[in-house]
């Protein structure tokens, strides 16, 4: 019997001391029912056993290890670099691939020969002994969790978990992705070539270097997006999408659109149309109220940077914006002890 032809799909994971969930992660890859062409593991400086583990898993990855901790973005990229497919998909060390995925990501590619860059729908999950230490510190994922499977049963109740129904292709709108991450990074299939031609994973970012590509190659090329949900994302409690500071992000994307070549043209990085969402998104004010908590300088200087960059020639926006600016701004000069009458934006 002749062995099933490989999806043409690389599949890159960044690993930085993953040793306690890698296995795992790979042997998600290793029973899919279609294989994928090859994995790519990059140790990213890990000081546990991830390599070996990588190395000797059955699963067959290709080992490329960095030596030192370049940051998850340079490692991705690496991997980009390094893939032998133009087809590039992204798992990290913690997260898992149903066994179907790669089945299905092959059918809509076959469907849709021009489409480039995909995302699709992902479930969220956390292994049982962790959901104690996730509700004690009122983790903001822990009520999303859809499946606590036992630690040492992981792959065996993945296996049972039913698939989602075929869903069909539907086309992202560039004011979407101005808003925010549309899923996580695990659930991305990417064009080797446009993606190295745009620069990659944002290493300059200070965090969601995957957000800042998916924007730049949005500019370039539709985003095709799938309901079906072939990922499962882990939650435990150090997840760093949630330690993570998104003003941070917030700041890095949208310097990149007012000065680098994506969603935004240089001549309209203060236009409502464009910019717009960004600012009405119901987040603003977290983001804000974030930046404010933190000590000293940084906090003013970050909140005038994320007014500046975001305040757009729409009357009723950079109201807003300096609205909340303002009340952050007093609610910080109340804990000092300062008194004021007015504080003005």
């Amino acid at each position: 019997m002749t062995a099933p032809a490989d999806c043409g799909l690389s599949v890159v994971i960044p690993v930085h001391n993953g040793a306690r969930t890698l296995a795992d992660t790979l042997e998600s890859l290793r029973r899919q029912t279609t294989p994928v062409h090859e994995v790519v593991v990059i140790d990213d400086g890990s000081t546990d056993d991830s390599v070996q583990i990588a190395r000797t898993h059955p699963v067959g990855a290709r080992v490329i290890a960095l030596g030192s901790n370049q940051g998850v973005a340079f490692a991705r990229n690496t991997g980009l670099l390094e893939a032998r497919t133009e087809r590039v998909a992204f798992l990290d060390q913690d997260d898992l691939w149903l066994p179907t995925r790669a089945e299905r990501l092959t059918s809509v590619f076959a469907a849709h020969p021009d489409l480039q860059v995909l995302v699709t729908g992902e479930r969220v999950f956390a292994v049982a002994e962790d959901e104690a230490a996730l509700r004690a510190g009122n983790h903001p994922f822990a009520d999303w969790v859809q499946w606590w499977p036992a630690a040492d049963r992981l792959i065996d109740e993945m296996a049972e978990l039913p698939a989602d129904p075929a869903s069909e292709l539907t086309w992202v709108p560039t004011s979407r992705v101005l808003t925010g991450s549309l899923t996580v990074t695990t659930s991305y299939v990417l064009p080797r070539t446009l993606s190295l031609q745009v620069g990659g994973f944002a290493s300059w970012a200070r965090s969601a270097d995957d957000w800042v590509l998916l924007q730049t190659l949005a500019a370039r090329t539709s985003i095709g997006s799938i309901a079906d949900r072939t990922v499962l994302y882990r939650v435990h409690p150090s997840n760093t999408s949630v330690t993570t500071r998104w003003p941070r992000t917030l700041l890095t994307l949208a310097a990149a659109m007012r000065h680098g070549g994506s969603l935004v043209p240089p001549d309209h990085e203060r236009d409502a149309q464009y910019v717009g969402p960004l600012v009405d998104t119901n987040l603003l004010p977290h983001h804000l109220s974030v930046l404010a908590e933190e000590p000293g300088a940084r906090s003013a200087a970050d909140t005038w940077a994320l007014w500046q960059l975001l305040a757009t020639d729409d009357d009723r926006t950079v109201r807003k914006v300096a609205r909340l600016a303002r009340t952050q701004l007093r609610s910080r000069l109340l804990r000092r002890g300062h008194r004021y009458d007015k504080v003005e934006p």
